[in-house]
């Protein structure tokens, strides 16, 4: 287990601690865990059914850190993974890579599973999830849709999905022989 006595809060530990009238030090002595959670870092968004998976890939690397869970099921598909203490970025690099090799070798049984990196307005964001099937789309965004045979197919259930949806927009992914459809809000 990590000693958290000589652990550096981060900002939002301390404005979190400033809120609510509470020093760091009993922070860290009364509620370990909300102090563990506001200062971890994260390290994957996950589809729950990929979960146990990346889990035990990273328990292997890094026994000696704790791993929290953001349930995210009720507004969206994925959960966050959240380390703490926070890794370094070659221990970052190390955890992704070793999904990339789960995703090699899921990807001769699956052709849904991807695992990406997302930048925007929120920042860096690693993925490792299902796409979700045409048929069960409802309005989720950030998430790949399919797999469609041909652009054209994508391009064709895209046009009529999105007509109630102005606020998003749409990219085309191909990967393994099939299209998938990115789809995300237009707004800023």
């Amino acid at each position: 287990m990590f000693d958290l006595k000589n652990h550096k809060a981060n900002k939002r530990t301390i404005s979190y601690a400033k809120e609510n009238k509470i020093s760091i030090d009993e922070l860290k002595s009364k509620n370990p865990n909300i102090y563990k959670i506001l200062n971890s870092q994260e390290i994957l968004e996950v589809d729950q059914s990929l979960e146990a998976e990346a889990l035990a890939i990273f328990e292997i690397l890094f026994s000696d850190r704790e791993v929290f869970k953001i349930d995210n099921s009720n507004t969206k598909r994925l959960n966050k993974l959240m380390a703490f203490p926070e890794l370094s970025s070659d221990e970052l690099n190390k955890f992704w890579d070793k999904l990339s090799l789960l995703l090699e070798q899921k990807t001769l049984i699956k052709k849904n599973i991807y695992y990406r990196v997302l930048n925007n307005i929120s920042g860096e964001h690693h993925q490792l999830a299902l796409a979700i099937k045409s048929t069960d789309w409802q309005g989720q965004e950030n998430l790949l849709i399919g797999p469609f045979d041909s652009k054209e197919a994508a391009e064709t259930w895209v046009s009529a999905a999105l007509v109630n949806y102005s606020n998003f927009d749409y990219d085309h992914v191909s990967f393994n022989n099939y299209y998938f459809l990115d789809i995300f809000s237009n707004l800023i």
